[in-house]
């Protein structure tokens, strides 16, 4: 009986104060954030995770391992093309001849203009992942 006593006096007028300001919805779209900066991130380990697949044949974490039964042309030429790849990335698709950054999106938001487009984030993203 105290327990539902307690309910009814503490944790319902609180409850009605969260839902009737904007809390919930503030915690909602946090959570949603949250959920899609985690698949981006698995995203880009995955995309790391391919482009070490290509260069020593798996795309685990303990590749140094498996680097050094390659032959030593082909650890000299992987990050050699892929150093080449991401300088054509850069000076060809991206107008800046830089990857976008944190720093880049944090003043573009503070500065009101939208000067990152969805073409140079994800091509940032793919420069970071091949290089």
């Amino acid at each position: 009986m105290r327990i539902l006593q307690f309910i009814t006096e503490t944790i319902s007028p609180n409850y009605r104060d969260f839902l009737s300001r904007r809390d919930a919805l503030v915690a909602v779209i946090g959570i949603v954030v949250g959920l899609v900066a985690a698949f981006a991130a698995i995203l880009f380990r995955m995309g790391i995770g391919f482009v070490q697949l290509f260069w020593v044949g798996t795309a685990s974490e303990t590749f140094v391992e498996m680097a050094r039964a390659l032959p030593r042309w082909q650890v000299v030429l992987a990050p050699t093309l892929g150093g080449l790849i991401v300088g054509l990335l850069l000076q060809f698709a991206m107008p800046s001849r830089r990857p976008e950054g944190v720093a880049d999106v944090i003043e573009a938001r503070a500065l009101r203009s939208s000067r990152i487009t969805a073409r140079q984030g994800i091509t940032s993203a793919i420069v970071s992942v091949i290089s």
